[in-house]
C-alpha cells in the first residue's frame, strides 16, 4: 500500500508555478473608506469605488472581488445610517423647536 503511494506521488506531475494576480487597488480603498465612513463621504466614495472594483475585478485579472463586495455592504450599510442619522436629527430639531414655540408662547413673547 505504501509502495503504492509513493509510486502515484513520483509519477503524479508538479503544478506550474502560477504567479498571485494583482490585488485591486480601488478595493482596498473602497474597503478603507467604507470602513472608516467618515461621516457618510466615505461611504458615498466607497459605494462608487467598490461598484468600479468589481468591474476591474470580474474578468479574473486582478484580484480582490470579494474585498470589493464586503465594501459595498459596507458602503451600502453606512448611507443607511446616514439617512437614519438625518431623519432623527431632523425630528429632535422639530421637537425641540416645538418645546422652544411653547416655552416662548408661556413667557408671553
Amino acid at each position: 500500500m505504501i509502495a503504492a503511494m509513493s509510486e502515484l506521488h513520483a509519477t503524479t506531475p508538479a503544478a506550474p508555478f502560477q504567479a498571485a494576480k494583482p490585488f485591486s487597488g480601488q478595493a482596498i480603498t473602497a474597503f478603507i473608506l467604507s470602513l472608516l465612513w467618515l461621516g457618510g463621504i466615505g461611504s458615498i466614495v466607497g459605494l462608487f469605488l467598490s461598484i468600479s472594483a468589481m468591474r476591474e475585478t470580474r474578468d479574473g485579472r486582478r484580484a480582490g472581488q470579494g474585498l470589493a463586495v464586503a465594501a459595498l455592504i459596507l458602503s451600502v450599510l453606512g448611507l443607511l445610517s446616514l439617512g437614519l442619522m438625518i431623519v432623527f436629527i431632523a425630528s429632535a430639531g422639530n421637537d425641540l423647536s416645538n418645546q422652544f414655540n411653547d416655552v416662548n408662547s408661556q413667557l408671553g413673547h
